[in-house]
């Protein structure tokens, strides 16, 4: 197992119990057996290795339609959830939030791009950006508990927005 990832796999693990601030470089190395020396090497602190995390995390963003794209999204924040809020309740919160933007912004170019229809590339971009700043914004909210809404009732919100965008675009 190459050693960036053996520090990520260790790092989300010990983030599945422990606040990202509480984590030492040295609880790390010990929990991979590595020395600091080596985590240094590869990385200048705690939140460059998360970062790194978020930049190779796999989600497909490779999806047929909205319903695909929303479960992709709600399985992987499942799977990961204690890892998330750990890292939203660290100063690394902004890079949950571009996270998750990007995430979301890529599954939406993707099923935003009608190929049969002259769509200009800045319109689709828009709207994929404004779409992916709404969800990713309300996602963070609702992870912390800051609403008093169901994931349904976001989901669903989400969808008929997404449907109504998507006409639009079609329409033009």
């Amino acid at each position: 197992m190459k050693t960036k990832y053996r520090l990520a796999v260790a790092l989300k693990a010990l983030m599945k119990t422990t606040p990202l601030d509480l984590i030492s470089v040295k609880t790390l190395t010990e929990k991979c057996e590595l020395n600091r020396q080596t985590f240094y090497y590869h990385f200048r602190n705690l939140y460059d290795l998360l970062m790194w995390i978020f930049l190779n995390e796999k989600i497909s963003t490779e999806v047929a339609d909205v319903n695909e794209a929303l479960d992709v999204l709600i399985t992987y924040l499942e799977k990961e959830h204690l890892f998330i809020e750990n890292a939203l309740n660290s100063a690394a919160k902004d890079l949950v939030m571009e996270f998750l933007f990007n995430k979301i912004y890529n599954m939406n170019l993707v099923l935003l791009k009608d190929d049969s229809k002259e769509i200009s590339k800045n319109k689709v971009q828009y709207h994929a950006r404004f779409l992916a700043a709404g969800l990713s914004n309300i996602i963070i909210t609702y992870i912390n508990e800051e609403l008093d809404i169901s994931l349904d009732e976001i989901l669903a919100t989400y969808k008929d927005t997404f449907t109504k965008t998507r006409r639009e675009l079609s329409n033009a």
